[in-house]
């Protein structure tokens, strides 16, 4: 659900935190959208992700690639104005980011890292929606759990938009649907 800049992710894996002297579980994280405390980390993100759409590009227009060696299915263009939209972009994002050459996953999710866990005046990832995400959080939860939070976070927050148009949650689009071709 996106409501004022923000959306959830729901990790697998449990994630323990303490949050004023009592210790919980939770496995709901608020993402939400980046300020200025954040702009190196996202304008870094948002650098990756255009390399890699422009890598797999060269690569479908060259013949090197097959659209099913992305994502097992023909990936053409995604919409960006809907969830379930931004759903299917997270997953294509994620096949693009394992096959790119030019770009490693370690650094993708390293630089999210770094973002999600700066003490800022709003950060962009809170636990259950009240508890700021930390490094010792960050080291407690799953590998796949943390690679697949950056992946939604980006797909919503970070993605490039088609002809300037912004595709952030905080104010509707005119338009029913935009479009990115892959």
């Amino acid at each position: 659900m996106i409501h004022e800049g923000t959306t959830e992710f729901n990790s697998q894996h449990e994630v323990p935190y303490s949050r004023k002297g009592v210790t919980t579980e939770t496995t709901l994280f608020v993402l939400r959208e980046p300020g200025m405390d954040q702009f190196k980390h996202y304008m870094r993100i948002k650098q990756m992700l255009m390399q890699v759409l422009r890598e797999i590009g060269e690569k479908r227009k060259g013949g090197d690639l097959e659209p099913e060696d992305i994502s097992g299915e023909e990936v053409e263009a995604i919409e960006l104005d809907h969830e379930e939209s931004a759903e299917e972009l997270a997953g294509a994002l994620e096949m693009m980011l394992l096959a790119s050459e030019k770009i490693g996953v370690s650094d993708f999710v390293e630089t999210f890292r770094a973002m999600a866990c700066m003490r800022a005046n709003k950060p962009v990832v809170m636990l259950d929606g009240d508890q700021a995400m930390t490094d010792a959080i960050w080291m407690a939860m799953h590998p796949d759990d943390a690679y697949k939070m950056a992946i939604r976070w980006a797909a919503f927050f970070a993605m490039p938009s088609v002809d300037g148009l912004k595709t952030s949650s905080n104010k509707p689009s005119d338009s029913q649907s935009q479009v990115v071709a892959v």
